[in-house]
Protein backbone atom coordinates (compact mmCIF):
# COMPACT_ATOMS: atom_id res chain seq x y z
CA UNK A 1 0.00 0.00 0.00
CA UNK A 2 1.29 3.67 -1.09
CA UNK A 3 1.04 6.62 0.34
CA UNK A 4 2.59 9.95 -0.48
CA UNK A 5 5.96 9.87 0.76
CA UNK A 6 5.03 13.61 2.29
CA UNK A 7 2.41 11.97 4.75
CA UNK A 8 4.43 9.01 5.96
CA UNK A 9 6.04 11.22 8.60
CA UNK A 10 2.55 12.83 9.94
CA UNK A 11 0.99 11.17 13.32
CA UNK A 12 -2.51 11.10 11.42
CA UNK A 13 -0.79 8.44 8.93
CA UNK A 14 0.34 6.33 11.69
CA UNK A 15 -2.61 6.46 13.49
CA UNK A 16 -4.83 5.64 10.83
CA UNK A 17 -3.20 3.28 9.02
CA UNK A 18 -3.84 1.42 12.37
CA UNK A 19 -7.12 0.52 10.57
CA UNK A 20 -6.20 -1.03 7.82
CA UNK A 21 -2.67 -2.66 8.99
CA UNK A 22 -4.07 -4.17 12.12
CA UNK A 23 -7.42 -6.62 12.20
CA UNK A 24 -7.74 -6.11 15.69
CA UNK A 25 -7.57 -2.50 15.84
CA UNK A 26 -11.23 -0.33 16.40
CA UNK A 27 -12.22 2.74 14.75
CA UNK A 28 -12.84 3.71 18.35
CA UNK A 29 -9.59 3.86 19.83
CA UNK A 30 -8.11 5.08 16.74
CA UNK A 31 -11.09 8.10 17.14
CA UNK A 32 -9.58 8.75 20.30
CA UNK A 33 -5.77 9.19 19.34
CA UNK A 34 -6.99 11.82 16.72
CA UNK A 35 -9.49 13.56 18.65
CA UNK A 36 -6.01 13.54 20.93
CA UNK A 37 -4.47 15.13 19.02
CA UNK A 38 -6.62 17.75 17.82
CA UNK A 39 -7.56 18.81 21.29
CA UNK A 40 -3.48 19.70 21.54
CA UNK A 41 -3.19 21.79 18.53
CA UNK A 42 -6.39 23.66 19.25
CA UNK A 43 -5.01 24.41 23.26
CA UNK A 44 -2.17 25.05 21.63
CA UNK A 45 -3.52 27.97 19.13
CA UNK A 46 -1.79 26.97 16.60
CA UNK A 47 -3.83 27.64 13.45
CA UNK A 48 -1.48 26.45 10.77
CA UNK A 49 -1.07 23.16 12.68
CA UNK A 50 -4.72 22.58 13.35
CA UNK A 51 -5.14 23.07 9.47
CA UNK A 52 -2.16 21.07 8.66
CA UNK A 53 -3.85 18.05 10.82
CA UNK A 54 -7.71 18.62 9.47
CA UNK A 55 -5.93 18.72 5.90
CA UNK A 56 -3.64 15.42 6.68
CA UNK A 57 -6.48 13.45 8.53
CA UNK A 58 -8.96 14.22 5.81
CA UNK A 59 -6.19 13.23 2.62
CA UNK A 60 -5.16 9.82 4.55
CA UNK A 61 -8.52 8.60 4.60
CA UNK A 62 -9.61 9.56 1.34
CA UNK A 63 -5.90 8.11 0.10
CA UNK A 64 -6.33 5.03 2.21
CA UNK A 65 -10.04 4.29 1.08
CA UNK A 66 -8.92 4.54 -2.58
CA UNK A 67 -6.13 1.92 -1.89
CA UNK A 68 -8.04 -0.99 0.01
CA UNK A 69 -10.35 -3.17 -1.20
CA UNK A 70 -14.23 -2.45 -0.66
CA UNK A 71 -14.09 -5.04 2.42
CA UNK A 72 -11.32 -3.33 4.30
CA UNK A 73 -12.96 -0.17 4.04
CA UNK A 74 -15.95 -0.33 6.96
CA UNK A 75 -13.47 0.56 9.45
CA UNK A 76 -12.76 3.66 7.74
CA UNK A 77 -15.90 4.66 7.49
CA UNK A 78 -16.91 3.63 11.19
CA UNK A 79 -13.90 5.99 12.05
CA UNK A 80 -15.60 8.99 9.89
CA UNK A 81 -18.42 7.82 11.40
CA UNK A 82 -17.42 8.06 15.20
CA UNK A 83 -15.00 10.72 14.47
CA UNK A 84 -18.25 13.62 13.38
CA UNK A 85 -19.90 12.95 16.65
CA UNK A 86 -17.34 14.14 19.01
CA UNK A 87 -16.48 17.82 19.16
CA UNK A 88 -13.47 19.75 19.88
CA UNK A 89 -13.79 22.65 22.44
CA UNK A 90 -11.70 25.67 22.03
CA UNK A 91 -11.01 26.81 25.55
CA UNK A 92 -10.31 30.15 24.45
CA UNK A 93 -14.15 30.63 23.55
CA UNK A 94 -15.64 27.51 25.57
CA UNK A 95 -17.53 26.88 21.17
CA UNK A 96 -16.60 24.02 19.47
CA UNK A 97 -13.40 24.22 17.48
CA UNK A 98 -13.86 25.78 13.75
CA UNK A 99 -10.75 25.37 11.02
CA UNK A 100 -10.71 25.85 6.93
CA UNK A 101 -13.81 28.51 5.87
CA UNK A 102 -15.51 28.84 9.96
CA UNK A 103 -15.87 24.46 9.80
CA UNK A 104 -16.52 22.76 12.69
CA UNK A 105 -13.72 20.27 13.71
CA UNK A 106 -14.77 17.35 13.18
CA UNK A 107 -18.72 17.46 12.75
CA UNK A 108 -18.59 19.30 9.49
CA UNK A 109 -15.80 17.24 8.54
CA UNK A 110 -13.50 19.78 7.11
CA UNK A 111 -11.79 19.03 3.71
CA UNK A 112 -13.46 16.01 2.93
CA UNK A 113 -15.53 16.86 -0.03
CA UNK A 114 -12.33 18.63 -1.35
CA UNK A 115 -10.23 15.41 -1.22
CA UNK A 116 -12.84 13.05 -2.24
CA UNK A 117 -14.13 15.23 -5.40
CA UNK A 118 -10.68 15.82 -5.93
CA UNK A 119 -10.00 11.59 -6.39
CA UNK A 120 -12.86 11.31 -8.58
CA UNK A 121 -12.18 14.45 -10.58
CA UNK A 122 -14.67 16.48 -9.73
CA UNK A 123 -14.67 20.17 -9.55
CA UNK A 124 -15.55 20.54 -6.08
CA UNK A 125 -16.55 24.77 -6.81
CA UNK A 126 -18.10 24.02 -9.81
CA UNK A 127 -21.64 25.14 -10.35
CA UNK A 128 -23.14 22.20 -9.17
CA UNK A 129 -20.87 21.46 -6.26
CA UNK A 130 -21.60 20.97 -2.74
CA UNK A 131 -20.25 24.13 -1.67
CA UNK A 132 -22.51 26.06 -3.59
CA UNK A 133 -25.44 24.27 -2.93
Amino acid sequence: MAIHPDFLDRPETRIIRELIDNPNAVPAAVVQQIIQLSQIHVNAGDEEEISSHVYYTSTVVVELTDLVPPSQQTKLVEFLVQLQRIPILDPRTGEEATVIEGLKQWSDLPLFGVHVSDEMNLDYWGPQSPAKL
